[in-house]
């Protein structure tokens, strides 16, 4: 008797999940069909809402070709590598990145740091995740966004490269870490200084905290520009053991 019970339950407990699962799906579908996903370019309706761009749009954005896959830098010819970095390589192991900072990738950049649409690099996130697996970039073991100084976070309200990070970490399924990395220093913005400038005002600005031992990670950032961030966050993963280093930015400037 306890048996024909229990398997009674059983049956009426499917039966709830079901017809819970029947009406998210609804849900979800009446939701998709009042406010459609739109093409973050030209506003047009997309039928995938996994998608930031129309086939259009996407079809003319500014690739990233013929780059460097140790530093990143733009070059001439199909090589691996560029001269400077079979002279003298960064730090750090690898860098991809999916767009050139140009239009429209720069212009929907500065819309979610200046403007407060921290939406949509959420959303670029999905187009710079496509490029990833389609590139078969190699899967690291934690994703590092690249830390923001709390009373910058103050001022901003949100971390672009931690939204980033969040966005692909869900697509991908590698986890990710705010505590790994600390920025101690409010330095001063890298904007309009040159390399070597950049690499003394970021000098000892970041810290390390973790008891894991880590192997392979990749630090990630909205913009790669003269890798002097990525230099500097490298250089206190190596010293804490961290064999592999590679460097994800959502765009490149050349």
């Amino acid at each position: 008797m306890n048996t024909f019970l229990r398997s009674i339950d059983v049956r009426k407990h499917r039966r709830a999940l079901n017809e819970s699962a029947l009406i998210a799906k609804a849900f979800i579908k009446s939701f998709n069909w009042l406010f459609p996903s739109r093409c973050i370019q030209c506003d047009c309706i997309l039928t995938d809402m996994e998608e930031a761009f129309c086939d259009t749009c996407y079809i003319g954005l500014p690739f990233v070709e013929n780059c460097c896959a140790r530093c990143g830098q733009s070059m001439p010819g199909d090589f691996h590598c560029c001269g400077q970095c079979l002279n003298k390589p960064p730090n750090y192991d690898n860098c991809f990145c999916a767009f050139e900072y140009a239009n429209p990738i720069d212009d929907l950049i500065v819309q979610c740091k200046y403007n407060q649409r921290p939406d949509l690099i959420e959303r670029l996130a999905l187009s710079f995740v496509t490029e990833l697996k389609a590139n078969e970039i190699p899967m690291p073991d934690i994703l590092i966004p690249v830390p923001m100084h709390i009373s910058r976070l103050r001022q901003r309200g949100f971390n672009q490269s931690l939204l980033l990070v969040k966005a692909i970490s869900q697509r991908i399924g590698v986890p990710y870490s705010t505590s790994i990395v600390y920025k101690r220093k409010n330095t001063k913005p890298q904007a309009g200084l040159t390399l070597k400038q950049r690499q003394l005002n970021l000098n000892d600005s970041f810290e390390f905290h973790s008891k894991d031992q880590l192997r392979h990670v990749a630090i990630v950032d909205d913009v790669f520009t003269t890798g002097a961030t990525a230099r500097e966050i490298t250089k206190i993963l190596k010293r804490n053991g961290v064999d592999y280093v590679q460097v994800w930015g959502l765009a490149h400037t050349f």
